[in-house]
């Protein structure tokens, strides 16, 4: 009784139907900071969470057993009398041979299981599988969100060169101790690529040529055989970077702002 109940298709209905209300509600109805944690942690919604893992474990597990009990119970069938109890969509004249049957089923692909005289043909049979995938990833995902509960998230304030045993855990307002101890060796913000416009000009300030480009692009220069690729754009410091290439062959990195223009690399720009 518990084990029907816990497969039947008007559970599985009511939790999915109920879940998808439930967090409709929580989405849209207004309260305060953080209202997503305290309601969809609640003890409650999880509670409905549980219950659905648990419904679709055990319809996993039945399907399981059914697919793979499939070659048994329909020679069983065939071998009893319930099968002339279902209506028969095609029937057989007698005196048939069954090898010669079974050789023509297997001719158009099917996997033949014979028995006697009887015959359990199947084709395709990965297509009975199907929920049993559905069902093992949706419980794939909620073991990785249970999974993901085992971490934390803190906050580190720290300079390049210092390192911590501890972060700042912002539940219990105090500084925790971690398992292991952080050290930032490098830090460099990585921003958003935007659109940049830049122009190349000659010896005597002369443009050239612009380009419109976003961070990663390369352009070709008006120097025969020479390229440019925009490595990085510093915002704060509205400062272009770029890889200069003469057939292809890195020469240097060439830094341009309002205020300075550097090439560092091989040969004169």
């Amino acid at each position: 009784m518990i084990i029907r109940f816990l497969t039947s298709l008007k559970l599985t209905l009511a939790l999915l139907l109920g879940l998808s209300a439930i967090s409709i509600v929580g989405t849209i109805k207004p309260g305060a900071l953080g209202r997503y944690d305290l309601f969809y942690q609640s003890f409650w919604f999880r509670s409905i969470l549980a219950l659905l893992a648990l419904h679709l474990s055990v319809c996993t597990i039945k399907t399981i057993a059914r697919n793979l009990g499939d070659r048994r119970r329909f020679l069983d069938l065939l071998g009893g009398e319930q099968v002339f109890a279902r209506p028969l969509r095609y029937v057989l004249p007698g005196h048939v041979d069954v090898e010669a049957v079974g050789e023509g089923l297997r001719q158009i692909g099917y996997r033949i299981y014979p028995n006697g005289t009887r015959i359990y043909a199947r084709r395709n049979p990965w297509g009975r599988w199907g929920s049993t995938i559905v069902h093992l990833s949706f419980l794939g995902i909620m073991l990785g969100a249970l999974l993901a509960e085992a971490g934390f998230v803190g906050t580190l304030n720290i300079y390049v060169g210092d390192k911590s045993p501890v972060y700042f855990d912002w539940e219990s307002q105090e500084d925790r101790p971690l398992p292991f101890e952080f050290r930032l060796d490098y830090f460099e913000p990585v921003y958003y690529p935007i659109e940049l416009r830049f122009g190349v000009l000659d010896n005597e300030g002369n443009r050239l040529k612009a380009y419109n480009v976003k961070e990663g692009a390369t352009v070709q220069l008006p120097v025969r055989g020479y390229s440019a690729r925009v490595t990085k754009f510093l915002p704060y410091e509205k400062q272009i970077v770029l890889g200069v290439y003469r057939n292809g062959r890195y020469l240097g990195e060439y830094h341009a702002s309002a205020d300075e223009k550097r090439y560092a690399g091989e040969g004169e720009l």
